[in-house]
C-alpha cells in the first residue's frame, strides 16, 4: 500500500510505497573484471562456453551461456587470489629478491629470478589499477551527481591535474607557485599588446577567375 505526505509547498505530494517481503531481490547485472581480457585463457574461456549445446529457445540458450561465461571469467578473476592482497606480496617478495642481486651482483640465477618477479609484480599491478578504475567509474555513475564525499574526492582531483606547479620563461628561467600566474599575464601582454604595421591591400592586384562590371555589382 501507500501513503502520501503532505505536499507543503510543492504542488505534489510525496508517495511512500510499501512493498511485501516476499518479492524477489533484483538479479545482478552481467558484470566481470575488465582485467581478465588481457589474460590468455580469456578467449579459450569464452569459446569453450559458446560451444557448449543447449536445448530451448535462442533467447534462453544465450542466457544460459552468459551465465556459464559469467562463472569462468570469475573464476579466472580470482584464479591467483586476491588481487589487492597479492601486489602487497609481490612488492615483498620483489623488495627481498633486489636485495639479494645486490648482495650477489654476479649471480645469473638471482638476477632471473628476481626478473620474473618483477615482470609478474608489474602485470598485476596494471592488474590492480584496472580494477579500481572501474570501480571508480561504477561509483561514479552512482554518486557522481550527488553532494557526497566522492563527488567532492574526484573535482578535487580533477583540480589538481589542470594545476600547474612551475614554468619556464624563454630564457630557461623557472618559476613557482604565485609566480607562475604573474609569467602568463607577462607572456600574454607581450604578445597581445604587440602592434604591427598594418598596409591597405590595392584592389586592383586581386585576381579573380569572374570578374564583374560596378553596375553587375
Amino acid at each position: 500500500h501507500g501513503i502520501f505526505l503532505p505536499y507543503l509547498i510543492s504542488e505534489h505530494s510525496h508517495a511512500v510505497m510499501k512493498l511485501p517481503n516476499g518479492m524477489m531481490k533484483r538479479r545482478k547485472a552481467f558484470r566481470f573484471s575488465n582485467f581478465v581480457t588481457n589474460k590468455k585463457e580469456f578467449l579459450l574461456n569464452v569459446k569453450e562456453a559458446w560451444k557448449i549445446e543447449i536445448d530451448g529457445h535462442m533467447m534462453y540458450q544465450m542466457v544460459k551461456k552468459m551465465k556459464l561465461i559469467r562463472h569462468m571469467l570469475n573464476n579466472l578473476s580470482w584464479k591467483n587470489g586476491n588481487i589487492f592482497e597479492r601486489v602487497t606480496k609481490l612488492r615483498d617478495y620483489l623488495k627481498e629478491s633486489q636485495a639479494k642481486v645486490d648482495r650477489c651482483p654476479h649471480d645469473d640465477n638471482i638476477k632471473t629470478k628476481s626478473y620474473k618477479i618483477l615482470n609478474e609484480y608489474y602485470e598485476t599491478m596494471n592488474e590492480e589499477n584496472s580494477l579500481l578504475m572501474q570501480k571508480e567509474k561504477i561509483e561514479w555513475l552512482k554518486d557522481g551527481d550527488r553532494n557526497t564525499k566522492f563527488f567532492h574526492k574526484i573535482i578535487r582531483g580533477r583540480m589538481h591535474k589542470g594545476r600547474v606547479m612551475s614554468v619556464c620563461n624563454e630564457k630557461g628561467e623557472r618559476f613557482e607557485k604565485d609566480k607562475v600566474a604573474e609569467q602568463f599575464v607577462k607572456r600574454f601582454q607581450e604578445f597581445l599588446r604587440k602592434k604591427d604595421m598594418v598596409t591597405s591591400f590595392p584592389t586592383d592586384k586581386i585576381v579573380s577567375p569572374n570578374k564583374f562590371s560596378s553596375d553587375e555589382a
